[in-house]
């Protein structure tokens, strides 16, 4: 096990929050903005019937950045929404298929969904955000002393499916989840919800009508159930089975298979019955409260490869093991790489995902923003497929690690074993310093700070961007302050007033000239930069700090490297 000697992050911006925070989530479609979600517990008065259990809590939009800056002169500061709930937020997601579709499960047994909108408002020179209710769910019964069930965790699963004409505001949308309740109950939901995307749609000049939904009971926990994901194998027309494993606070993990249906009736939910795979209650001295998958290394093994799963703890400890493809069972049993980190792991987040070839990239193999490797270079004069150069697989987590703050650690695969025998290394790289808060860490997230690729520059996107014409102006102003910060179009900003073209009939010549000088600056000098918040509890602290990854300049994409071999 790797000794526990991160570098220290000293530098943070720290904003307040007006309740306790204890989950966040940067919206995957508008990454200039951040969703908050908090957790009050409120004095019990004398009509309620079970004093200290009601809680309340809210969601907030709010910037990602800690300080706005107008875009252009006059633009007014962006009006955030905020919706307060009858119960406390303990999880939100945006689906991974719509970026806008918000879940956020509550602590009264329902989980609750929202359209996430975005939008100028031209007369008011201003950015407006909007969560628009599509209505709510009751997923469980109180339990049997008549307490409220929470909702501790849930999944989206990547099924989504949409019916209807959105012209005639007729149209649905059908999916699915996984949640775990705080009465150690593991369930799946298919949920069919208003296919609402503005805030034009009529729909919501009425009241949200009850949503059509089915549940159906997995397995259970002898206590608490903290976590849960699902892990899709094999799919068909009409289902999908998926590997679910689920964590919770009698320290197993517990693997299930699972099938859904693909149908578009909420109603019906058509699972055939779960297969029970195997429980680990060895493995973890402490509550399991954090499980995330991770996408397999490349190799040149033509064997399907092993499922990676990482585990938190309340033992302080981050796990990764591997599953067979064929049997889904651990192979090993014990995990093959882990860190003590000092701190109960409550929530993982995979900031990103790169390979770092071992051997200098032939010429003829490199890639250009004109053209891309030839599928002919992938083949040898054999016919078959070129093997994989030897390569490292790099994954850069973070760690919310409750009273140990907040950590990044790098895990990485190489191709042969290292001195112990290992082909695997986790190494805890930052620590944010434990000032930055001063209570329970339960939430982080991260965003990338440069384009997706240097070799296929199609623009950074503008944290600040509107719709329609104010879109239009702030392209304008954007292209023309390239325009100076890198001097291509010198001969226009020289010519006068008077006998100088219009920029409107230069801005299309110059764009890709701008850009493309603009972007390649600016990957060179921000690549392997991420802004990364945090939420800590009881001090209602939201900190915003920048980390580097110094390696990040030697790596590419995947996408990219397959390219290329």
């Amino acid at each position: 096990m790797p000794r526990w000697n991160p570098k220290q992050i000293n530098e943070w911006h720290t904003r307040s929050s007006e309740y306790d925070p204890d989950v966040i989530t940067i919206c995957p479609v508008h990454p200039d903005l951040m969703i908050t979600g908090t957790y009050q517990l409120v004095k019990a008065t004398e009509r309620q019937i079970f004093p200290g259990q009601f809680r309340q809590g809210s969601i907030y939009v709010n910037l990602v950045s800690p300080t706005w800056r107008p875009a252009f002169p006059g633009q007014q500061t962006p009006k955030l929404a905020k919706r307060k709930l009858p119960a406390a937020i303990l999880d939100i997601h945006f689906h991974p298929l719509d970026g806008t579709l918000l879940g956020v499960a509550l602590s009264d047994m329902t989980i609750h969904f929202f359209r996430f909108v975005k939008r100028a408002d031209i007369l008011s020179r201003r950015i407006l955000t909007e969560l628009l209710s599509l209505g709510s769910i009751e997923v469980a019964s109180r339990d049997e002393d008549g307490l409220l069930v929470l909702c501790t965790q849930f999944r989206w699963l990547d099924m989504y499916e949409e019916c209807g004409n959105p012209k005639k505001y007729t149209n649905t949308i059908t999916t699915h989840m996984v949640v775990s309740l705080s009465t150690g109950e593991i369930i799946t939901v298919k949920v069919k919800l208003p296919g609402v995307r503005s805030t034009f749609d009529p729909r919501l000049a009425h009241k949200p009508g009850p949503i059509s939904f089915s549940r159906e009971s997995v397995h259970w926990h002898t206590e608490e159930a903290w976590t849960v994901i699902t892990i899709p194998i094999s799919s068909t027309v009409t289902s999908q089975t998926s590997l679910l494993l689920s964590g919770g606070d009698d320290s197993k993990l517990i693997a299930a298979m699972v099938q859904f249906d693909t149908t578009t009736h909420a109603e019906e939910h058509n699972q055939t019955s779960p297969q029970a795979l195997w429980t680990d209650s060895k493995t973890h001295t402490g509550g399991v409260t954090a499980i995330h998958p991770l996408p397999p290394p490349l190799t040149n093994d033509p064997a399907p490869p092993p499922i990676l799963i990482l585990t938190g703890s309340y033992d302080e400890h981050l796990r990764l093991f591997t599953l067979s493809p064929h049997t889904f069972r651990r192979q090993p049993l014990q995990p093959i790489a882990e860190a003590h980190l000092l701190g109960g792991v409550w929530r993982i987040k995979l900031m990103d995902n790169y390979i770092i070839p071992l051997q200098p990239i032939p010429p003829e193999m490199a890639l250009n923003p004109d053209n891309t490797t030839e599928s002919a270079q992938k083949i040898n004069s054999n016919g078959k497929k070129r093997p994989l150069p030897p390569h490292e697989t790099h994954y850069i987590l973070l760690v919310a690690t409750m009273h140990a703050s907040v950590q990044i650690v790098r895990l990485v695969h190489t191709p042969f074993p290292t001195e112990e025998g290992e082909n695997w290394s986790m190494t805890v790289l930052a620590r944010l310093k434990p000032d930055a808060h001063n209570s329970v860490v339960y939430g982080a997230d991260a965003r990338k700070e440069w384009p997706q690729s240097k070799y296929n520059l199609e623009g950074v996107a503008a944290r600040d961007e509107g719709d329609g014409h104010l879109h239009e102006h702030l392209e304008e102003l954007r292209l023309k302050r390239l325009v100076r910060q890198v001097g291509v179009d010198v001969a226009w900003a020289d010519q006068s007033k008077e006998t100088r073209p219009s920029w409107k009939s230069w801005s299309e010549e110059l764009r890709g000239e701008v850009r493309t000088a603009w972007e390649k600056e600016q990957w060179e000098r921000s690549v392997g930069r991420y802004t990364c918040l945090s939420i800590s509890f009881y001090d209602r602290k939201i900190c915003t700090w920048v980390w580097r990854d110094e390696k990040r300049k030697e790596g590419i994409e995947l996408q990219e490297f397959l390219e290329r071999y």
